[in-house]
């Protein structure tokens, strides 16, 4: 069997601002570009793979917050086997916390856009398989946490 050389250069980055005393932003992003050639030097594929996040979570009347996060991949072909794909999701989190914090009540919405996907891809020096599995689109969580704590 002939096998694959796979070349990554990338990088990511990441930022954290507190914006007032209850809002914290983060904002992480990460881009690679990624050559897989068969051993004799063939292309196989040639991408540049982009994924970027920003979470944006606030507190307020002490016990309640929300939490927001924005999620984008995008995926694009520059030679070799790939088609160029684009997702991204929306999810949104409102919770509030009883007996000192260590009960916790919220809703939870996921895939708010009713955009987001997940492909899987490999690329072998014999073929190049892309799997798409549908996610569940958008869906709502009702969620109860409780958190033993004891102090030492």
């Amino acid at each position: 069997m002939i096998g694959v050389k796979e070349t990554t250069v990338g990088g990511s980055i990441n930022a954290k601002y507190r914006i007032t005393r209850f809002m914290n932003l983060s904002v992480n992003c990460s881009s690679f570009y990624i050559d897989s050639d068969d051993r004799s030097g063939n292309l196989l594929s040639e991408r540049l793979v982009t994924n970027a996040v920003a979470s944006l979570s606030a507190v307020f009347a002490k016990n309640g917050s929300i939490l927001a996060d924005y999620d984008i991949v995008s995926y694009r072909y520059f030679g070799g086997i790939g088609t160029d794909y684009l997702t991204h999701a929306l999810n949104v989190e409102l919770g509030w916390s009883f007996l000192k914090k260590s009960l916790r009540v919220y809703v939870r919405a996921i895939d708010m856009l009713d955009r987001n996907s997940l492909y899987t891809e490999s690329v072998t020096a014999m073929a190049s398989t892309r799997t798409w599995k549908p996610v569940y689109g958008r869906y709502y969580m009702f969620g109860i946490r409780y958190v033993f704590r004891h102090k030492d």
